[in-house]
């Protein structure tokens, strides 16, 4: 914004708006005028995160339930809101959001999901995969894992009708 009467500019970045913006400012008193173009550099905030350790159920049986947990450090210094992971189970994408993670804190996220067929499955956890953050390191965003999956559970045996014999 730009205040007429003490004639300054202010303006807070929010976070993800880090880069260079070019800013013109005019000036006139109704017979001469004047112009200049400016460049505003914002850098980033050290938003970096860092996903710790990860920790998931298997192996599991087609059709069960696999439980994910994954303990996210936040280096930053300002609170971050709204950030987004997300889990390839290998099968599958599922998207999350982290509400809030407090500046400077870990915490200890939880999901899970279920396959459909038996199988090995190469899976990973993604932490701000389109980086709307910012971050300035996106290497600590992302750890593998793997989870066997077996089989059908196991069904109780049904006997088909054998009908009267002679």
């Amino acid at each position: 914004s730009f205040n007429a009467s003490t004639g300054v500019f202010t303006w807070t970045p929010q976070i993800g708006q880090a880069g260079t913006y070019q800013v013109r400012f005019n000036v006139s008193d109704g017979e001469y005028a004047d112009e200049e173009e400016i460049n505003i550099t914002v850098t980033s905030l050290n938003l970096d995160l860092v996903l710790k350790s990860l920790f998931v159920t298997s192996p599991v049986q087609v059709g069960g339930q696999v439980n994910i947990s994954f303990l996210v450090k936040s280096n930053s210094l300002v609170p971050l809101y709204n950030v987004p992971y997300a889990i390839d189970t290998g099968a599958s994408v599922v998207q999350g959001t982290i509400p809030l993670i407090p500046a400077l804190a870990t915490i200890m996220v939880y999901s899970s999901f279920n396959y459909s067929f038996p199988g090995i499955y190469d899976g990973a956890v993604i932490l701000d995969p389109d980086n709307v953050i910012g971050e300035v390191n996106e290497s600590n965003n992302n750890k593998s894992f793997i989870v066997n999956v077996t089989g059908l559970p196991n069904q109780p045996p049904v006997l088909e009708g054998i009908g009267n014999k002679t």
